[in-house]
């Protein structure tokens, strides 16, 4: 059923990908007719405003058109299409949910597994571990269970570790939140002119490169434990033992994989005071703000080198690993 989901969602996709491209394409058909961004990249106009220090000791003093690059980049990914794009999107997910409902039912007639779950034979590792014997309020039959008080305290210990690997993870997001306000002042008050024009870009790569590694790392981690864990709990059929597990993976890797990405869309430069009164910061470090054009770009930054990542990483594992080892 898993590849079977995978071929299903890939085909879905390819609607969604042609609406995507033929939105990116509008924006770089009208990229030069974007207002905002020639407004800002004029050195003689609006471009000239003299802008704020970025931290509050050796910054200098910078101009508004610095921020050229950024927003007219941005504008390829956020333009007026781009709403079209979400409402898309949005109609798409509901769609593809009724779709694969479906298809489900239509390939469990196909494999005559509708009544699989009614039918499913009781794990090996459930009738060790069953050593309680009750009757039955319905047929009267005595059958075996797994004592409440131990499956009761393999769930609590379950959750407990759960709930602390996710503090855990966003324990690693304030962390990185702190290398980028660290880093980007650093950038910021060097000397060299290529490092301080380009702060906020070597900012968000490296962030977005040790977030990944992270992500990575946890992730591993977790899977290793989210097994033992289930195991633990022992489920009765291979079901329940299926569900039990994905949930704790969903659960986990929602928040490893999209925590950083919730910041930057959501929060980052939210919290910002101005020059005569900072009230927000970090360990006395200003906090991040976005650029003058959003943090639409490097939103886009983190979220490709996130996902590029992972699947190139996945590939390596999967095609090239094996080939080097043999």
């Amino acid at each position: 059923m898993y590849f079977a989901w995978i071929g299903f969602y890939t085909l879905m996709l390819i609607p969604a990908s042609i609406v995507g491209v033929g939105c990116f394409i509008y924006g770089a058909a009208t990229f030069s007719s974007n207002i905002p961004a020639n407004d800002i990249c004029e050195k003689d106009g609006i471009g000239g405003e003299v802008m704020c220090p970025q931290c509050d000791v050796k910054c200098p003093y910078w101009y508004l058109y610095e921020s050229c690059l950024y927003s007219k980049n941005t504008y390829l990914f956020d333009n007026p299409a781009t709403v079209f794009f979400a409402i898309f999107m949005a109609a798409w997910a509901s769609i593809f949910l009724e779709l694969w409902q479906r298809q489900q039912s239509v390939l469990a007639w196909d494999w005559d597994v509708q009544n699989f779950e009614d039918e499913e034979s009781v794990r090996p590792a459930y009738e060790v571990s069953a050593t309680e014997v009750r009757i039955g309020h319905v047929t009267g039959e005595e059958f075996a269970k797994v004592p409440y008080w131990k499956s009761g305290l393999s769930k609590m210990l379950s959750f407990i570790s759960l709930f602390f690997l996710l503090a855990l993870v966003l324990a690693s997001v304030f962390g990185v939140i702190l290398y980028r306000v660290v880093i980007g002042i650093v950038l910021y008050t060097s000397d060299n002119d290529v490092l301080r024009y380009n702060s906020n870009l070597i900012t968000s790569v490296t962030a977005s490169l040790i977030n990944l590694v992270v992500i990575v790392v946890m992730g591993k981690i977790y899977r290793v434990l989210a097994i033992w864990f289930t195991n633990l709990e022992c489920p009765r059929t291979f079901t329940e033992y299926e569900n039990s597990f994905t949930f704790k993976m969903f659960l986990f890797q929602f928040v490893n994989y999209y925590s950083s990405l919730v910041y930057v869309a959501f929060f980052k430069g939210r919290f910002y005071g101005y020059p005569a009164e900072m009230k927000y910061n970090i360990f006395n470090y200003r906090l991040e703000q976005c650029d003058p054009a959003g943090c639409m770009m490097e939103l886009v930054i983190q979220l490709a080198i996130i996902m590029v990542g992972k699947q190139v990483l996945n590939n390596f594992m999967e095609i090239a690993l094996p080939l080097v080892i043999s």
